[in-house]
C-alpha cells in the first residue's frame, strides 16, 4: 500500500497564459470533449497547471511503474480524463476576468469541505467517493473515483460551486462559471460490466480500472472508475464559462 500525507505545502496551481502554445492546446482538448448539449456559448477563461504533494506524484509514479511491469509493458495504459467538482470556497469568485492572476488569487482555502482546493492539494481520494453537492450517487460502476474522456459529461458535477462571471471588457455580464479537472488516470487492464454495479467496492482480480461504455450500464456517455488513489493525478484545472445549461 502507498502511504502520502494529507496536506501539504507543495501543492499549488500555475497560471497557463494564452501565449503559451499548451493552453491552445488543452483548450482544444477540452471543447473537442464537449459532446453534450448541455451548455452554450461555452468558453474556457482560464487554465492552471495543477501541482500537488510531491509524495503523491512520486506514488503516482511508483504505481505506474508496478502497473506496467505486471504486464510486461514499458507504459501502462493511460488516458487524461475529466473530472467534474467544485470549489466551495471563495478561490472562484475572486478570480479576475482578464488579466494575469496573483498568488493571492490561487491560494487554496484549508476547508475541509471544499472538493476542489483539496483535489489541487492531495489528489483524488477514495475517502470521498461518494460525496458530493449535488447529493447524487450514481456510482454506476462502484464505489470508485470518476472520469470521463467527454468533459461535457463531467459538467453536471460542477454545479453547486457556479457563480456569475465578472463583466469583462465585453460588457458581457451574463456568463456563468464552473471548473473541470483534466487528469492522468492509469487504466491498465479494464474490467467491462454489461450491467450496473452499484455496490463494487474493488475490482476482480487482474484488472486496474472499470470502463462504463456507453449503451451499458444505463450510460449515454462512457466513464471509467478506479478503486486506488494513486491511480489518478490531477493535471489542469479548467475555469470555463457559459450563458445557458440544462444542467
Amino acid at each position: 500500500m502507498f502511504r502520502h500525507a494529507r496536506t501539504s505545502s507543495e501543492s499549488s496551481l500555475t497560471e497557463i497564459h494564452r501565449t503559451e502554445p499548451c493552453f491552445a492546446d488543452a483548450e482544444r482538448q477540452f471543447n473537442e470533449a464537449w459532446v453534450k448539449k448541455n451548455a452554450t456559448n461555452l468558453r474556457v477563461e482560464r487554465i492552471f497547471s495543477v501541482r500537488t504533494a510531491n509524495d503523491h506524484t512520486l506514488a503516482h509514479q511508483k504505481y505506474r511503474q508496478q502497473i506496467a511491469e505486471s504486464l510486461g509493458l514499458t507504459e501502462p495504459f493511460s488516458r487524461q480524463l475529466f473530472h467534474g467538482t467544485d470549489f466551495q470556497c471563495s478561490l472562484l469568485a475572486h478570480l479576475p476576468p482578464k488579466g494575469r492572476t496573483t498568488a493571492q488569487h490561487r491560494s487554496l482555502c484549508q476547508l475541509p469541505q471544499c472538493a476542489g482546493c483539496g483535489i489541487v492539494r492531495n489528489s483524488f481520494r477514495m475517502t470521498h467517493v461518494g460525496q458530493n453537492r449535488r447529493s447524487t450517487k450514481w456510482q454506476r460502476l462502484g464505489h470508485g473515483i470518476y472520469f470521463s474522456p467527454w468533459s461535457s459529461k463531467c459538467h453536471y458535477y460542477g454545479h453547486p460551486g457556479e457563480c456569475v462571471w465578472p463583466s469583462d471588457s465585453d460588457g458581457d455580464s451574463k456568463r456563468r462559471v464552473r471548473v473541470m479537472f483534466l487528469a492522468d488516470v492509469v487504466l491498465g487492464i479494464s474490467h467491462q460490466p454489461h450491467q450496473p454495479e452499484y455496490e463494487r467496492t474493488e475490482l476482480p482480480t487482474g484488472y486496474h480500472s472499470s470502463h462504463g461504455r456507453a449503451g451499458t450500464c444505463g450510460l449515454n456517455y462512457e466513464e471509467y472508475a478506479v478503486f486506488s488513489d494513486v491511480a489518478c493525478m490531477p493535471r489542469y484545472l479548467y475555469i470555463y464559462s457559459f450563458t445557458e445549461t440544462t444542467e
